[in-house]
């Protein structure tokens, strides 16, 4: 009886230390705490640190987005399983593209959804209804030479697009 009781509270104690890592990785996220004081919270808290340090580069690279330059168009790479379709979309104005297979990608330039300087670019995909693409959204400039980036992968009920990054128009 006793041997079960240790394994049990030793199992809640490592549940508690998981869910503590997962509770301060996502409160520094949502703050953007500087990554020294994050990394020694987590190391108080006895935090893995392989799995942290990738949230981390995800923290920093979300970071760095927010300083970057207008773009103007957003691309999306299809790494999913499925046809995709998605949109892009500025104030209430919006730009579908055609379904595309697996392994393309397909660009949206602002000026088809008519965005105005400094208007917000979101991208939404369609896997059975549509679903925002995650990361952060762009801010559209059509004397700007780059292009923001996004990937899908999965499969058909689970696809998943989110941010990769920006880059020169290609």
């Amino acid at each position: 009886m006793e041997d079960s009781d240790k394994k049990q509270n030793s199992k809640t104690g490592k549940q508690r230390q998981e869910q503590s890592c997962y509770v301060w990785r996502h409160k520094a996220i949502a703050v953007l705490l500087p990554s020294v004081l994050t990394l020694a919270l987590m190391a108080y808290m006895g935090c893995d640190w392989a799995s942290e340090m990738s949230g981390l580069a995800t923290l920093r690279k979300m970071r760095r987005l927010q300083a970057d330059p207008r773009v103007c168009r957003v691309c999306v790479h299809n790494y999913a399983s499925i046809p995709l379709q998605w949109q892009l979309v500025a104030d209430r104005s919006k730009f579908i593209s055609a379904t595309y297979p697996k392994d393309q990608t397909r660009c949206i330039d602002g000026s088809q959804v008519h965005a105005s300087w400094n208007r917000e670019l979101r991208c939404l995909y369609r896997d059975g209804i549509w679903k925002a693409c995650v990361g952060p959204s762009y801010r559209y400039s059509s004397r700007s030479t780059l292009q923001g980036n996004y990937e899908c992968l999965g499969q058909e009920g689970s696809v998943v697009c989110g941010f990769s990054g920006v880059s020169p128009l290609v």
